[in-house]
């Protein structure tokens, strides 16, 4: 503090009388400024207690978020192995072993043509003709065949084992989020 005015030592004094005046302005503003914090901190708890609700129930909002996501991951990964993974295992199986049967089928065709126009008396060219439909229908079934082997091959080699590993990963990550989410609501 700063002394700004004092009675002289001796000096006689009545009650009421000043004795010492200080330089008021800094502790005044001081004081100001502190009343200033104060009355922000007040608004600032208040804000927080009417946003409390708000969070707690966004809190709960997310978890059951959370846990109907994992739920339904849960379900869909179920269906996944117990249904659909089986089921695209036997397609592409079927699809290959059809494929594989198209082939036996067109060569024993061509086979027994071309053994019935060796005993028959047909025309050359009615056989040729008859001969190279069915060279065609083989060829296009062993480009078939290849195909679907390809397919099978890529299908249980490649997909399955990537959607196995996806499906894995989203229950790990749905795990994840799911107690997050939980440890969120019980400490809010």
């Amino acid at each position: 503090f700063k002394v700004v005015e004092a009675v002289e030592h001796g000096t006689q004094v009545k009650k009421g009388d000043i004795l010492v005046r200080f330089d008021d302005e800094k502790i005044e503003k001081e004081l100001a400024d502190e009343m200033l914090d104060q009355q922000l901190g007040e608004l600032a708890m208040m804000r927080e207690e009417e946003e409390f609700p708000r969070e707690k129930k966004l809190m709960e909002l997310k978890f059951e978020e959370a846990q109907r996501k994992h739920d339904e991951l849960l379900e869909d990964y179920e269906h996944y192995q117990t249904t659909d993974r089986p089921f695209f295992v036997e397609i592409a199986n079927y699809r290959f072993q059809d494929a594989k049967e198209s082939l036996a089928s067109q060569e024993e065709e061509l086979e027994q043509l071309e053994k019935m126009y060796e005993a028959d008396e047909l025309t050359e060219e009615t056989e040729a003709i008859v001969l190279r439909r069915q060279q065609f229908e083989v060829e296009t079934a062993r480009l078939i065949l290849k195909l679907q082997t390809a397919d099978r091959d890529h299908a249980l080699n490649v997909q399955l084992p990537r959607t196995d590993e996806r499906y894995a990963n989203m229950l790990v990550e749905a795990e994840i989020e799911l107690k997050q989410s939980k440890t969120a609501k019980e400490n809010s």
